[in-house]
């Protein structure tokens, strides 16, 4: 007589087939002694990477800080008075584009009041091409001078980024960085580039970032933080990288020992395949361990057949 097990796994990207039973075999008794759960496994490692996750998008606190008003039909400065420890530049500062890529900060001076400047807003994304800049402008006045504060572009790949301002003695001070550019030429080697303002409180200082970027359009954003909190950001972002490909380490550890417990090599070759080549990012990576964990779940039960004592 021939029983026939069917089962569905509705969470899981793998089809079943049913499987012939022998004679007197109780197939769902015996795997369960035999063969280790995969199930709380990487249900509780899945929760791992849920929680990873969670905090890649715990991304660092940005709120509204003070600012004068608007002047010219432009913003005003920001007022930087500790209050607020990191906010973005969006909505805080104006763009031109220069089609040649050729002006200097002192000719973009000379010549502010007749561009056609518009305000940045959050996520804007510009064309640039092979030869045109892109130039912002923004006012930032510190209050006090015992915390240094920075201006950072939060993205990686840019090709060059130059800050421009004047310092007291009106001499102009140039800080650069960028993928044209070594990382030991950057002004502060970093992860992304990062440029330190000035520390004068006794009034507002005018700020010229000049972007160049050919291959893509363009839509990072910058913001200003205090050294103090960027020190502790970058803390916890390299702790969470760490975290993340110890994790993508042990998945694959996991996909190794279930395809050798299993026996199965098509298993095995979708783990040779499938996670070197997986994104790097914790999204791809957890719907790598929910594929995974699901292969596991349908192996333990129809491989009755085929692990036996």
């Amino acid at each position: 007589m021939r029983a026939t097990r069917a089962f569905s796994l509705s969470a899981c990207p793998v089809q079943m087939d049913s499987r012939r039973a022998p004679s007197g075999h109780n197939p769902g008794m015996s795997v369960a002694r035999r063969l280790p759960n995969p199930i709380a496994g990487t249900t509780a490692l899945r929760a791992w990477m849920a929680m990873l996750l969670a905090g890649l998008l715990l991304w660092f606190a940005s709120g509204p800080t003070h600012a004068l008003p608007l002047q010219d039909g432009y913003p005003g400065p920001v007022i930087i008075d500790g209050s607020v420890q990191s906010f973005p530049l969006a909505g805080r500062s104006i763009y031109w584009i220069d089609p040649t890529g050729q002006l200097e900060p002192d000719e973009i001076k000379a010549r502010q009041d007749l561009l056609p400047w518009s305000e940045r807003t959050n996520g804007q994304r510009v064309t640039l091409g092979e030869s045109a800049a892109l130039w912002i402008r923004f006012d930032a006045w510190v209050q006090h001078d015992d915390v240094h504060w920075e201006l950072e572009l939060a993205r990686s790949g840019t090709d060059h980024v130059a800050l421009h301002y004047r310092d007291r003695h009106g001499q102009w001070v140039r800080q650069e960085a960028g993928d044209h550019l070594a990382v030991s030429r950057w002004h502060s080697p970093d992860r992304y580039p990062v440029f330190t303002l000035d520390t004068r409180t006794e009034g507002p200082v005018r700020y010229w970032v000049k972007i160049e970027h050919a291959r893509v359009p363009f839509s990072g954003e910058l913001y200003i933080h205090s050294h103090p909190h960027l020190r502790e950001q970058r803390i916890h972002q390299q702790f969470l990288i760490g975290a993340y490909f110890g994790m993508a380490l042990l998945l694959s550890l996991v996909a190794l020992a279930n395809g050798l417990v299993f026996r199965d090599k098509s298993f095995l070759a979708y783990q040779a395949a499938e996670i070197p080549h997986a994104e790097a990012t914790p999204i791809s990576a957890m719907r790598q361990f929910r594929s995974i964990g699901c292969v596991a779940v349908a192996q333990s039960v129809i491989q009755g057949d085929v692990l036996r004592v």
